[in-house]
């Protein structure tokens, strides 16, 4: 086929297409089509691919097929292995175990196994639990043919792989996903080939081999180590009747590619365990292809190039953790190869006390798990042995009621423990802590979302009565049967939470140091609906910019505090905590970090409480930057708006009009809402969730900017610690300076971006009246009232050009 679009069939919509219908395409179609996306996989084989290939899954891996709900299939069909990987002498001498490495843990530490399986077995685990999803469509017996990208999709073409004849087969799709192996179709028809590659950078084989390794107890499971070049991984391809095996392997790369089957006989003869003379059959001897360089000159938008196709390590578990679709991005921009640290062999076995005779000179890994010892964004902070925090008794059937008797349970690895009641601490210490929600809260979550009393459905057919009961039903249906809260607790824990008390007040706060030692301080305040939760996305390329393609120079030390009365920080017990104050407690909060010289960041309420440190010129502080300016247009502004001020008129009257009913409910009765927002889940789902729908740039349906965890992790952060009524009062406490602005213009150096279908949007020229250091304004082309959450991408460069002139 041409690279111009033929005229064929009629074209089937779905979210995505993946091409390739291996374990790989087949697992990453099961999940998304969990998350409710519309997924068809074309397949040019007739039936699941027939491949003799060993895949050896760790616990991390192990984790996302628990989420999935195909563990207990797969432990049960291949090799559960809990040794580990071992390092052993050559097979010919003593084959003694010198140095093992146990499996580890997954990310909810429950499995500490690994699985060893053929390829074929597992995709005929996944192809049956895929069976029971409407939303997923396998064609087998399809080739991929071609594709064309258009700005908000792609066009795919594909035919009958026999040549059985019959109508081309047309689809549409956000994204393409090529998971269809190192001959990958979708790669040569974008013409990325495999270039420049020498023998020197192939250096593995894979042998397909016939050979009794059940006889040698723990073999299969084991790494054999004798130096750079002689070393193994051995599983099982195939199943135990067949006997097949696989054996990865190092090989000199000075042997010539075509005389590697004479040196075969020695190699096996080093690795192979059992008396001589040795007895096995070679089905096959590839080299394997280390070609990590494609998905590196890979840029295409809407394509997306993983496992074989690209070579990510770990290919399966890459879509998971970047896939677009699956975080509910669409930015064309983050689409490409993740990131894949690199980890040597060297460090590997200095982690265990083991050196090699000889170390390997290429630092090429054995597995992908990074210990480097460099601490990257996201990760633990040195003091993470610190307390695990258990939101107790929140909804108790008999304390329902009593908020201000909650108690907040720190349990610390260190000999001491502390019980905090009435969200009360006394001591202004800085206290990392880990977050563990008891199991009870979350059953009772489960148990009142099996008895919901739905309300009629609306009489219109658009958004005007608010979010439609189709829409929130299938939220809700998410929420109940496959959404996953360890995951988001994990995340959390992930990056580093901490408590301090500021003026008589719990905080809660995240604290990701970057691994520049020069970079800026950024405090960063999110709003209502909101939790730092929204920042989840940007906290990698702000920290450490180097390593997401950007300049060292622009990276931040982040400090992402939670709002009074919301998430986990502690709930106000009287009046009074108000934008000023809380802007006063982020100057001491800077302040007792250490930090003499930084800035401030924020949208919605955080966008307040930033104009308030400005406003303030609090110590420390040398800039701003808003994505969210309050304002009260002057008359005189109005009379003489310019066509483009007239249309940000126009969307503030909407706003006003329509969709500021939750402003002003909270705003005067926070209490009243509060009693069914801390009750009802799904009261508390859909308050939120219309915030999603409303103010978005999603075209009035959420699912197109968030995906559904996102929202449900941003929704627990307000459910888990009884946050509804609490988070509502800070309406009551501005209320007095709603649709207020300073008499003086703001001083601090102010930068400002105005991401399109937000709201309540500011000129450049109303804001030049408003802040008399403007050093940055921008007017965005995308994005909504949630920036860092639906265009992270464009939230990062915003903030990195809007402070680079402090950076001084």
């Amino acid at each position: 086929m041409s690279k111009t679009y033929a005229d064929v069939s009629p074209r089937e919509d779905y979210d995505v297409v993946i091409v390739g219908g291996g374990p790989v395409g087949l697992f990453l179609g099961l999940v998304l089509a969990q998350k409710g996306f519309r997924i068809v996989i074309l397949e040019a084989e007739p039936d699941i691919v027939q491949s003799p290939r060993a895949l050896m899954y760790y616990p991390i891996v192990l984790h996302e097929f628990e989420k999935a709900g195909i563990l207990d299939e797969v432990v049960q069909a291949g090799y559960k292995n809990q040794q580990g990987l071992c390092f052993r002498t050559p097979a010919g001498g003593s084959n003694k175990v010198l140095a093992q490495i146990p499996p580890g843990k997954s990310t909810s530490g429950e499995i500490d196994y690994g699985v060893q399986l053929g390829q074929h077995r597992l995709a005929e685990i996944i192809r049956r639990r895929a069976q029971q999803y409407p939303n997923l469509t396998i064609r087998y017996n399809t080739r991929f043919t071609g594709l064309r990208e258009e700005k908000d999709s792609v066009e795919i073409e594909a035919a009958t792989a026999d040549g059985g004849g019959g109508k081309p087969q047309r689809f549409s799709a956000r994204f393409v996903v090529a998971c269809d192996g190192a001959s990958s179709a979708v790669r040569k028809f974008l013409d990325i080939p495999f270039e420049g590659y020498t023998w020197e950078d192939w250096r593995f084989l894979a042998i397909n081999i016939r050979y009794d390794f059940d006889k040698y107890d723990g073999y299969l499971a084991a790494n054999h180590i004798i130096d750079a070049v002689n070393w193994a991984v051995i599983a099982r391809a195939g199943n135990e009747k067949e006997g097949l095996w696989r054996i990865a392997t190092g090989i000199d790369p000075k042997i010539p590619i075509d005389e590697i089957e004479k040196h075969l006989p020695a190699k096996l003869e080093q690795l192979l365990p059992g008396p001589r003379p040795l007895k096995y059959e070679i089905v096959a001897c590839n080299p394997y292809w280390a070609h990590e360089r494609v998905a590196k000159n890979f840029r295409s938008g809407r394509v997306v190039l993983c496992g074989d196709a690209a070579h990510v390590r770990s290919p399966i578990f890459f879509p998971l953790s970047s896939f677009p679709p699956y975080q509910g991005a669409e930015q064309p921009s983050r689409v490409g190869k993740p990131e894949v640290t690199r980890r040597s062999l060297d460090q590997r076995c200095a982690d265990i006390g083991f050196q090699p005779a000889q170390r390997p000179a290429d630092g090429r890994l054995l597995h992908g798990e990074d210990t480097s010892g460099r601490r990257h964004a996201g990760s633990l902070s040195d003091e993470g042995e610190g307390a695990d925090v258990g939101i107790a008794g929140r909804h108790d059937r008999q304390a329902r009621g009593r908020e201000s008797d909650e108690t907040t349970r720190l349990s610390s690895s260190r000999p001491k423990s502390v019980v905090l009641k009435g969200n009360t601490i006394v001591s202004d210490a800085i206290e990392p802590l880990r977050l563990c929600i008891p199991q009870a809260d979350l059953d009772d979550l489960h148990d009142r979302l099996s008895r919901i009393r739905w309300p009629g459905q609306e009489t219109v057919y658009d958004t005007t009565q608010g979010p439609k009961l189709e829409k929130l039903r299938a939220l809700i249906d998410h929420w109940r049967d496959r959404y996953d809260w360890r995951r988001c607790e994990t995340r959390l824990n992930e990056l580093g939470q901490h408590r301090t008390t500021i003026d008589g007040l719990g905080i809660h706060f995240l604290h990701i140091r970057s691994p520049e030692a020069d970079a800026l301080p950024l405090i960063m305040t999110h709003g209502w609906p909101g939790s730092v939760l929204e920042f989840a996305k940007v906290v990698g390329p702000l920290t450490d910019p180097a390593a997401h393609g950007g300049d060292r120079r622009d990276a931040f030390h982040l400090v992402l505090p939670t709002l009074p009365g919301f998430g986990f920080s502690d709930k106000p017990t009287g009046p009074g905590w108000g934008i000023p104050r809380i802007a006063d407690a982020w100057s001491v909060l800077m302040e007792r970090l250490g930090y003499e010289r930084w800035v401030a960041q924020g949208g919605d309420w955080g966008a307040a409480v930033t104009s308030a440190i400005g406003h303030k010129q609090a110590k420390g502080c040398i800039g701003i930057h808003l994505n969210f300016a309050m304002y009260q247009p002057s008359h005189q502004e109005i009379a003489d708006a310019t066509p483009e001020e007239q249309a940000m008129l126009q969307d503030m009257q909407r706003y006003q009009d329509v969709l500021s009913g939750y402003a002003k409910l909270q705003a005067t009765r926070p209490q009243t809402i509060g009693y069914s927002l801390a009750d009802s889940p799904v009261g508390q789902a859909a308050w939120i969730y219309a915030m999603f729908l409303d103010v978005s740039d999603s075209g009035g349906e959420a699912e197109r900017a968030f995906t559904y965890d996102e929202m449900l992790d941003d929704i627990m952060m307000y459910w888990l610690p009884n946050a509804g009524a609490s988070s509502a009062r800070l309406y009551w406490e501005a209320s007095s300076m709603s649709g207020s602005s300073a008499a003086e213009p703001m001083r601090m150096p102010t930068a400002i971006s105005m991401f399109p279908k937000e709201l309540v949007r500011i000129s450049r020229r109303w804001a030049e009246r408003r802040f008399a250091s403007l050093i940055h304004f921008d007017l965005l082309d995308r994005g909504g009232h949630f920036a860092a959450l639906e265009q992270p991408q464009l939230f990062v460069e915003e903030l990195r050009n809007g402070f680079r002139s402090l950076r001084a």
